[in-house]
């Protein structure tokens, strides 16, 4: 779970309300609300998840200087980066079963 005493993207105290610090505080959208959207639920690895997404995306919006709404694709483009994205999970999932079969193979 995110402490949010510091800043969730360069680890400052005394983060803001959002988690971010005044260094790394990232301006929404005007009419948009100034906060780290976090709905805790009961289930740890479904909040951890959700924890990892809301990071990301502070990471991502400050790395490219937008946020992905403001991203203008054609529909292809999309559906391209989406098919990438997805083969290069299938990639990792792969190294990963033979990682699993190479230890249940070790005595």
């Amino acid at each position: 779970m995110p402490n949010l005493n510091h800043c969730i993207e360069c680890d400052k105290p005394n983060a803001l309300a959002d988690g971010l610090c005044n260094d790394c505080y990232i301006r929404f959208e005007e009419g948009t609300k100034n906060e780290f959207i976090f709905h805790k639920v009961e289930d740890k690895t479904v909040n951890n998840l959700m924890y990892k997404f809301s990071k990301r995306a502070i990471i991502s919006n400050k790395k490219h200087g937008d946020t992905i709404n403001e991203v203008q694709k054609t529909t292809r483009q999309w559906v391209k980066e989406a098919l990438e994205e997805a083969m290069d999970q299938c990639v990792y999932l792969q190294r990963l079963l033979e990682k699993i079969d190479n230890e249940s193979i070790k005595p």
